[in-house]
């Protein structure tokens, strides 16, 4: 995750739920005019947060 939110410069307070709401959500409506069945699975992992872009 740390990883993710350095590349995509996210700031570093943001919770999940804000990169979901944020960034995420407006992205994907952004991208979606140019790609068919494009979705975002979040998977919440014990130990850390997991995102799937298929």
């Amino acid at each position: 995750m740390e990883t993710f939110t350095f590349l995509l410069g996210i700031p570093r307070n943001y919770q999940v739920g804000q990169i979901d709401q944020k960034i995420l959500k407006p992205a994907l409506e952004e991208v979606s005019v140019y790609f068919d069945h494009l979705s975002v699975f979040m998977q919440n992992q014990p130990s850390r947060i997991e995102i799937i872009i298929i």
